[in-house]
């Protein structure tokens, strides 16, 4: 809350509670404000609001957040949609909205990507690089549900966080695929047995970093 004040002889200034600013202390805030401003405007011309484009489905729901992406990405037009993902899962998952359309569309493309075999003989991967909080792990759910619903029924996660199993268990659950979670190479060799005859696996693997100096 400003507060004006002005003394005889003095230079006329505003108070903010105990600090008085005078006039170029006034003006170097102006000057602050303008660029946040300018520093705004340069925000929307570098980013655009997401929108997904690769899925024609009505009962899509939209992502929940304000998600934006790089200009220079939403200028290109995306790949061809040709997975056939809605084959695989369930209604309920896409009209209800347990994976929105950001995340369906994460899904289809890493689906889409892995049909690709590459010139060694090795399978294609799919990089997803979605902020926090955007839904990767619910992706990554997603990916796991269609390949099982395909008959491919065991999976490796691999994670640097202990506590994954949690946030996994909760997000394959939420969209509906019960799958025995193992947690780790110990555990799964205590179930070595369940695990060679089980029709559904997932491992979650938690991989350490050390840095070297």
């Amino acid at each position: 809350m400003f507060v004006p004040t002005a003394n005889l002889g003095q230079t006329p200034a505003k108070m903010v509670i105990n600090r008085v600013i005078g006039s170029n202390e006034e003006q170097e805030e102006l000057n602050k404000m303008a660029h946040g401003v300018l520093d705004e405007q340069r925000s929307k011309e570098v980013f655009s609001s997401y929108q997904c484009r690769s899925l024609h489905k009505p009962d899509i729901k939209k992502h929940p957040g304000d998600i934006v992406e790089a200009g220079c990405l939403a200028a290109q037009p995306p790949p061809e949609a040709k997975y056939p993902l809605f084959d695989s899962l369930p209604t309920d998952v896409v009209s209800t909205g347990k994976l929105s359309d950001l995340q369906l569309e994460g899904v289809l493309y890493a689906c889409q990507r892995h049909q690709i075999i590459l010139p060694n003989e090795q399978r294609a991967g799919f990089f997803i690089g979605d902020g926090a909080g955007v839904g990767k792990g619910r992706q990554i759910s997603g990916i796991i549900l269609d390949n099982y619903a395909r008959g491919r029924c065991k999976h490796i996660w691999f994670s640097i966080s202990t506590d994954l199993k949690v946030d996994a268990q909760r997000d394959l659950n939420d969209i509906g695929c019960f799958i025995k979670v193992i947690e780790g190479c110990q555990q799964l060799d205590k179930e070595t047995k369940y695990a060679l005859h089980a029709p559904t696996l997932l491992l979650i693997v938690t991989i350490i970093f050390y840095n070297h100096y």
